[in-house]
């Protein structure tokens, strides 16, 4: 199963994979037996023995991750292990501005939507 989301205006195929329990993306695609990158970015979510929280986490991290790094936030790893330990490095204005991306790809994956959580107003 894929579908596209948009993430700071680059589409990202986003697929579920039952073989692992892990995601990764890529911003320009993931290469896979022999195929070439089509250039898309791409957010592989493992659903092996995860359940639908589980899914949504890593969904939301790796939509996170990507903004991250198409905003040239992702500085670098933090150890010398060089295993995923990435340093990101923002101001507060960037954050400001970071929710509305997050948001964004989030409703588009399709994973999300929103429901009204406002207090009514009385009449």
């Amino acid at each position: 199963m894929s579908r596209s989301i948009k993430i700071c205006s680059r589409d990202f195929k986003l697929t579920f994979n039952s073989n692992h329990s892990g995601a990764r993306f890529a911003c320009c695609g993931i290469e896979r037996n022999g195929k070439k990158k089509d250039g898309r970015g791409e957010i592989e979510i493992g659903t092996k023995q995860n359940d639908l929280r589980d899914c949504a986490e890593r969904v939301v991290h790796e939509v996170m991750e990507a903004i991250f790094v198409e905003d040239d936030k992702r500085w670098g790893h933090s150890s010398e292990s060089q295993d995923c330990e990435y340093l990101f490095s923002f101001g507060h204005d960037y954050l400001c501005s970071f929710d509305k991306k997050v948001v964004d790809g989030l409703l588009t994956s399709g994973f999300f939507k929103l429901t009204d959580g406002r207090p009514k107003r009385r009449k």
